[in-house]
């Protein structure tokens, strides 16, 4: 990965070491790392040069089995610059007297000589100031463009609260030891001291960019997302998605055709350090018809719209265990209809006002590498089915939803394997659909995520067992960070078997194409 363009660029990329600090203050023991990120990010925000980001420059180093601290040691340093093949490698030393003494070397790792020497003088909480003017010099030195972000900046400094440099080095050590509990912690810390920073934000961007991006919607009434999950999360997230199960016709004479969407709009943000709270559209329509034989002339027609939305609360109980909660409150209008010789024309037209209540529970290890979530969900509707073999009808109570869902990630949050079981159990009847869910995602950048999924299906309904297999594809692209970033995009297309929406007994192939848009950063950072 590679901080600034993502674009397939021909510029010189630059690496930046962490700093040598001397000082006798023992909250400074980190702040070498935290003003290389401050300097590295001002230069790839300038967009005149590709700068290696710490996880690549980490990962590089373990390669070539060196530890972190290995990278102070000059010859290291140009064996990193050639194996991830950089250009120019940024070092420095920070003493620690009155002020800071910020002392910037500008190493050529093809020529394996310093190139440019330059000093700063100011107080930590100056870091702002410090960062902009190496940057900018650097910049200038090699002869590209310096931008406003760069050069503002050999004006008198602005002063910040240098507690929020502290704990901005402190989140980048937290980091480096894989611990993004005490990461986000101090973070948000730092982002509540200095709420601009773009280096701050970067960086709490970072513990959101890489999360699973697999969702199988098991019920129109429920949320997308697990609820206790909004304990967790460190930003808000606007999102916009559609789902369209697309039609299907079995037989000329006899079958099954059905077409369900859902459009569903969503704002979910953090409150405090442990509760997040979450608001949704709630928009889902419905038309199933099954016509099983011309000779008797049996039809049945079953169609809904309904509006409404959904309120959730999550709330971090440990730091290893979340547990949330929804309301689903909508207004539905619902149409069904049975010709038959048996009942004759039977026509309903109902329009009523009801909800769905929804459980969450989140477990998670210390660095987020396995994450364990069940649901528990049940909406307050009933369905109507029609019976083909004695051409009747009858509504049916909704199935309570019970899903698990095991995720494990590997290689820095790359590459994700996850386990999903979901369940629809009857309770006025002893009627049960499972689905069993093996999926992987890799992220081969930080813009781009594929995923695949296998899955079966089975059904167990008026005392009828039917199965089925099925699979998922998709394609996440990602602008990256804060500000005008913080945007997904997914698209997938699906196909399994499932039971008939309003045939008992009928097992059918259903085919879905889902497509959802969010951005996160846009107002609250924790």
């Amino acid at each position: 990965m590679i901080l600034g363009n993502l674009a397939f660029s021909d510029q010189d990329k630059i690496i930046v070491a962490d700093f040598l600090i001397q000082t006798e203050n023992p909250s400074f023991k980190n702040l070498g790392k935290g003003f290389a990120e401050f300097i590295a990010v001002k230069l790839a925000s300038s967009g005149d040069i590709l700068v290696v980001d710490r996880a690549e420059r980490n990962k590089a180093l373990k390669k070539l089995e060196i530890n972190l601290t290995g990278i102070m040691n000059e010859p290291i340093q140009f064996l990193l610059g050639e194996q991830l093949g950089a250009q120019y490698l940024v070092r420095g030393t920070i003493v620690d007297r009155e002020n800071l003494e910020v002392t910037v070397e500008l190493l050529d790792i093809h020529k394996r000589t310093i190139i440019f020497t330059t000093q700063v003088h100011a107080s930590p909480g100056a870091y702002e100031y410090i960062a902009a003017a190496i940057a900018g010099r650097i910049l200038q030195h090699l002869e590209l463009s310096k931008t406003e972000t760069t050069a503002e900046n050999e004006n008198p400094p602005e002063e910040f609260p240098e507690e929020a440099a502290k704990r901005f080095s402190d989140a980048v050590d937290d980091l480096d030891k894989k611990d993004t509990e005490s990461a986000a912690r101090n973070l948000a810390e730092a982002s509540r001291l200095d709420p601009e920073n773009e280096a701050i934000k970067t960086y709490l961007a970072s513990l959101m960019v890489n999360t699973a991006k697999f969702n199988f919607l098991s019920n129109h009434y429920l949320p997308k997302n697990n609820p206790a999950y909004l304990g967790i999360i460190h930003a808000d997230e606007i999102s916009a998605s559609a789902i369209i199960n697309s039609p299907y016709i079995a037989g000329i004479i006899q079958g099954s055709s059905e077409v369900s969407a859902l459009v569903s709009m969503g704002f979910c943000f953090p409150v405090g350090d442990r509760f997040g709270i979450g608001l949704e559209t709630l928009t889902p329509s419905m038309m199933s018809n099954s016509v099983w034989d011309e000779d008797t002339s049996f039809n049945a027609l079953l169609s809904y719209t309904s509006w409404g939305g959904i309120a959730s609360f999550g709330w971090t109980v440990t730091d290893h265990i979340s547990l949330g909660t929804s309301l689903s409150v909508f207004y539905q209008y619902k149409h069904s209809y049975l010709d038959s010789p048996a009942t004759g024309i039977v026509e309903l037209n109902n329009k009523f006002t009801t909800f769905a209540l929804t459980a969450g529970m989140v477990f998670r290890n210390k660095d987020d590498s396995f994450l364990y979530d069940l649901l528990i969900g049940y909406p307050f509707v009933s369905l109507f089915y029609a019976y083909l073999e004695n051409e009747t009808s009858d509504d049916i109570s909704s199935p309570v939803s019970v899903n698990n869902t095991l995720t494990w990630a590997f290689n820095d949050r790359t590459l994700f394997l996850i386990f999903k079981q979901l369940n629809g159990i009857t309770l006025s009847r002893f009627n049960y659909v499972t689905e069993l869910l093996a999926a992987v995602e890799v992220w081969p950048a930080d813009w781009l995520s594929f995923q695949l999924s296998a899955e079966v299906s089975a059904s167990l309904f008026e005392g009828r067992f039917q199965g089925g297999f099925g699979g998922k594809a998709g394609i996440t692209l990602r602008i990256p960070g804060t500000g005008w970033g913080g945007w997904d995009f997914e698209f997938t297309v699906a196909y399994r078997k499932r039971p008939s929406s309003i045939a008992v007994k009928m097992f059918y192939d259903d085919f879905i194409l889902s497509l959802s848009i969010s951005k996160s950063g846009s107002f609250i950072i924790r």
